[in-house]
C-alpha cells in the first residue's frame, strides 16, 4: 500500500502545493486499489465517503466503462452520489468526467468539482 500511495505522490507532487508528508498524510484513510492489466500495475483508484479519485502511472491505458461501474456504483449506493474534482487547466479530464455523467457543481482557484450521480 505505501508503494502505491508514493506512486500516487509522484503522479501529483507537480500539481498540489503541500509538501509529499503532508500529502500522504493527507490520504492515509483513503482506501486506495490498485488497477492492473495483464498483470501490470498501471494505476490506482482512489476513494474516501463519496469523493472518487483515479490516478494512472504512465502506462498509456484506457478504463472501460465496465471498470468505471464496478468503482462508482458502491460509492453511489452507499452515499447517494460519487464526487471528485479536476484542475481546471484539464481540459482532457474535464471531457472525460462529463463522459461518463460528472455534472459541474462548483469551482474553486484551482478545481472544477463534480457530482456523478
Amino acid at each position: 500500500m505505501d508503494n502505491l500511495k508514493s506512486l500516487i505522490w509522484n503522479q501529483m507532487k507537480d500539481s498540489v502545493f503541500i509538501t509529499e508528508e503532508e500529502f500522504l498524510k493527507s490520504i492515509e484513510d483513503w482506501k486506495i486499489e490498485p488497477i492492473t492489466e495483464s498483470n501490470e500495475l498501471v494505476g490506482a483508484v482512489w476513494t474516501k465517503g463519496s469523493e472518487f479519485h483515479m490516478t494512472t502511472f504512465g502506462k498509456p491505458w484506457r478504463a472501460t466503462m465496465k471498470q468505471f461501474r464496478k468503482w462508482l456504483t458502491p460509492l453511489i449506493e452507499s452515499t447517494g452520489r460519487a464526487t471528485t474534482s479536476v484542475d481546471k487547466e484539464n481540459l482532457r479530464m474535464q471531457r472525460f468526467v462529463w463522459r461518463i455523467g460528472g455534472i459541474a457543481c462548483g469551482r474553486d482557484e484551482f478545481f472544477i468539482h463534480y457530482r456523478i450521480p
